[in-house]
């Protein structure tokens, strides 16, 4: 395949959201390029799902933040090298844009991510001596034009829940909490937290009743949040379900105007936080 093939291949992937990325390997001296889902290469269908959820937030993002980067969204990951290791085969990407609303490199920064934290987490916590235990705090759904301001203020009343004096969360030996942005069909979004913390063994489950008074305390909230509080019995699992959620960009909205007012609620935030034994 010679490179102006190769190079117009490529850019024929910015004009459908279905093609899938191209893997190029070299051999001989020569490339060849074939379709990512017909080599064997591993995880190739979430491959080629990113990359068209990359492709289309890419055309969203050049109407709702500016037209290089939702381009450069659009083109991370168009080539990968095809890596082979014994009988396996993986896909290699180049050419990424890094990008934090690019669906391909958030997957691939949560990856690393995750394999790093359950590699390191026997050495931070005696897992035999804890309990790992997942929470969910939500407000009610807000317009448009207040996510911004609601994002702030629940990331403020978090810090106010963790607080030294705060009497639900004072057992916690450690915590990593990720923020997430839902769209509603009606057009308004819901901001939540998910929290997965540890506690010693003998540390007794606060009910639900708890923190929702609790969180509302935190929240200065006029009304009874949805809180949900579980036991997870295994906290490599707990890690990938709490990690897991800086990985769908593409969900946070359908149109490009409720992207740019995603992007902006976003903008400089920290969607995930690790605390205590767990930072």
């Amino acid at each position: 395949m010679d490179r102006n093939a190769k190079s117009e291949g490529c850019a024929s992937l910015l004009d459908t959201k279905e093609t899938t990325a191209r893997l190029f390997e070299v051999k001989n001296g020569s490339e060849f390029g074939e379709k990512l889902t017909e080599t064997p290469a591993k995880h190739a269908q979430t491959w080629t799902d990113k990359k068209a959820d990359g492709q289309y937030l890419g055309r969203l993002l050049r109407s709702a933040a500016n037209g290089v980067y939702g381009e450069e969204v659009a083109r991370c990951a168009t080539q990968l090298a095809l890596e082979k290791s014994g009988d396996e085969t993986r896909a290699r990407p180049f050419a990424t844009c890094k990008r934090r609303w690019c669906p391909v490199c958030e997957w691939r920064k949560s990856r690393k991510r995750l394999g790093a934290a359950i590699t390191n987490l026997p050495n931070l916590v005696d897992l035999k001596k804890v309990r790992f235990r997942f929470l969910t705090l939500t407000v009610k759904n807000v317009k448009p034009e207040d996510l911004a301001a609601t994002v702030g203020e629940m990331l403020k009343a978090f810090r106010r829940l963790t607080h030294a004096d705060t009497k639900i969360t004072g057992d916690w030996l450690g915590f990593i909490r990720a923020l997430e942005i839902t769209a509603a069909p009606d057009g308004t979004f819901h901001p939540h937290l998910h929290i997965l913390h540890c506690v010693s063994k003998s540390s007794k489950p606060w009910p639900t009743t708890d923190w929702v008074a609790a969180w509302r305390k935190a929240a200065r909230l006029d009304y009874d949040p949805i809180c949900d509080i579980r036991a997870v019995h295994n906290g490599a699992r707990g890690l990938a379900e709490v990690m897991k959620y800086t990985t769908k960009p593409a969900k946070v909205a359908a149109d490009a105007v409720g992207l740019a007012v995603a992007v902006a609620a976003l903008k400089g935030r920290r969607l995930q936080q690790a605390g205590g034994v767990l930072s």
